[in-house]
């Protein structure tokens, strides 16, 4: 039994430490968000979409991408509220927002490749949580 505990912190080092930082990434649109990724402390707000490998609430389909996508998700049967759409939040909210639906949020890749595109929400032009850790933003100047 020892070896197996011994084996547990070696096959995820990426998740140490938690970084304060996550990445915003453009919600669909191509050149439409300046800029069109951003890295960011995790309690700014940015918009929400969630993505899947399986259908979940209110979610479409790209096929391109294989991939099911929503802005507009949420607790379906709690307050009318929980599936308005989701423009500010914080990462964790962004977080937890999907796992409601037993979504995530989308990878960086998934959003540049357009794959939440046109799922809602005026999210387009705008910036978006991806799951993507980020260590700490580039310097300014």
């Amino acid at each position: 039994e020892p070896k197996l505990l011994s084996l547990v912190p070696s096959s995820t080092p990426s998740l140490a430490p938690t970084t304060a930082y996550a990445t915003a990434v453009c919600g669909g649109a191509t050149n439409k968000c300046n800029p069109q990724t951003k890295v960011d402390l995790k309690t700014a707000t940015y918009g929400v979409r969630c993505c899947s490998e399986i259908k979940f609430n209110r979610s479409k389909y790209n096929s391109e991408c294989n991939l099911w996508a929503a802005s507009r998700v949420g607790k379906k049967l709690t307050s009318i509220n929980d599936n308005r759409c989701k423009t500010s939040a914080t990462f964790e909210e962004a977080k937890s927002y999907c796992a409601y639906s037993r979504a995530r949020l989308c990878t960086k890749q998934e959003l540049l490749d357009q794959c939440a595109k046109s799922t809602g929400c005026d999210l387009n032009h705008k910036l978006v949580w991806s799951s993507e850790p980020a260590v700490a933003p580039p310097l300014q100047g």
